[in-house]
């Protein structure tokens, strides 16, 4: 699966690329707007209690069923620092017992990563037995349809 990846400090967030219509640089001040009419602005560095001014990229979801610019779906987010391929025997569900926090609905899987670049996921695809890349930082996948 092809994703952008945004760092939140302890943990990273991986945008899945299909599900992304367009992206720009964020020249929004406010996070969300609750018009149902309009364009929906949802900060992500603010979900996770980082300064607002922390989301510098906006990600513009494409719409299921709907072909208006007026009702979209915008996820302000930290800088997209690179994208990457990471295959599917890669992505774990999210663990059941994470079901009592508060966002777990945000995201579709999870991936132990220490600071992998794209060619190290690719490497580390192919060679799952390699356990010097394992357990520092989790790799959280976003769910798209949450926001719908």
């Amino acid at each position: 699966m092809r994703v952008f990846i945004c760092s939140f400090g302890g943990f990273s967030v991986a945008i899945p690329m299909h599900s992304v219509a367009s992206l720009s640089l964020n020249e929004k001040s406010s996070s969300y707007n609750d018009n149902p009419e309009s364009s929906k602005y949802i900060s992500l560095p603010q979900l996770f209690n980082l300064p607002a001014g922390a989301a510098s990229h906006c990600v513009i979801l494409k719409e299921t069923g709907k072909n208006t610019a007026e009702s979209r779906t915008v996820l302000l987010t930290t800088e997209i620092e690179y994208e990457t391929e990471i295959p599917d025997i890669m992505i774990y569900p999210v663990p059941k017992t994470l079901n009592v926090m508060r966002f777990y609905a945000l995201f579709s899987g999870i991936l132990f990563i220490s600071g992998l670049t794209d060619k190290r996921i690719r490497q580390r695809s192919m060679s799952l037995n390699d356990s010097d890349d394992c357990g520092d930082v989790p790799l959280l996948l976003l769910n798209p349809e949450y926001f719908a």
